[in-house]
């Protein structure tokens, strides 16, 4: 897993740009309920949160599963536990984390999770689908979030920079929304794809919402070992200095749900 991309997991400061994001997206509806619309999860009774963080995806839940369900987090930072389990069980009052890497292994037994959450963390451990497919049950199902290849592909142009050459792009060629539903065919019988069109857009006005983005960002698009990561507060000045020229930025952020079932063991 490429946690130099990612930094250090933080809930509150994860959270701060995810509010970011959502005040300048052109795209009003919530990722999170897209992708559970039309999902049934009131029979569930053992649930399981790949890449869990801080559960966000946890949070959205509520209403859609009952009292006493399970839910199960994974995850490789340790410090998300309190948060996750906190928001877990406020929704079904029985919850988990585990704490490890996600690699090609899971300590579950087959056909043990009526369902599985995978949200923009497949990129990181593709390998571990084939046994996603091995824990869910013959009737489970599979939910899925990622990014598009596409993303922030203007603002790497400005600064110089192959959008193929970022270390963004090298991570999300792993599991897309370009590619997504084609790696999970090879271990479900069917997935359904759920496009998310979005883009930011930031005006003169929203300068320090634009500026905590593209800090936080800054590890992910520029190509790792790139020495201008060494030099933040220069491409700061540059993003500034890109705003105030144009007046407005747009910046390219689709995403994808995929919704996998009728796993096939290998």
């Amino acid at each position: 897993m490429d946690t130099h991309l990612v930094g250090a997991y933080e809930a509150d400061g994860h959270e701060a740009i995810a509010r970011i994001i959502r005040r300048h997206s052109t795209n009003p509806a919530d990722i999170r309920q897209e992708a559970l619309r039309g999902i049934d999860l009131s029979g569930a009774t053992r649930l399981l949160d790949v890449g869990c963080g801080y559960g966000a995806m946890v949070e959205a839940l509520a209403g859609r599963i009952r009292p006493g369900v399970e839910v199960i987090g994974v995850d490789i930072y340790c410090s998300d536990e309190e948060v996750f389990v906190a928001r877990a069980r406020a929704i079904t009052g029985s919850a988990r984390f585990i704490c490890r890497r996600l690699d090609s292994r899971l300590d579950f037994p087959d056909q043990y999770f009526d369902a599985v959450i995978a949200a923009y963390s497949l990129y990181f451990f593709p390998r571990l689908i084939p046994e996603l497919a091995r824990v869910l049950k013959p009737d489970g199902v599979l939910v899925s979030l990622t990014h598009s290849e596409s993303n922030f592909q203007g603002m790497l142009a400005a600064m110089g920079v192959s959008p193929r050459q970022s270390a963004m792009h090298s991570l999300l060629s792993r599991f897309s929304a370009e590619n997504g539903a084609t790696r999970l065919a090879e271990h479900f019988g069917a997935v359904e794809s759920r496009p998310y069109p979005n883009t930011l857009v930031f005006r003169a006005e929203d300068l320090e919402d634009y500026l905590a983005l593209v800090r936080f960002k800054l590890p992910s698009l520029l190509p790792a070992g790139d020495p201008a990561l060494g030099r933040p507060e220069a491409l700061l000045a540059w993003a500034r200095e890109l705003l105030a020229r144009a007046g407005c930025v747009s910046i390219e952020k689709d995403d994808a749900v995929f919704i996998a079932t009728e796993p096939r063991r290998s």
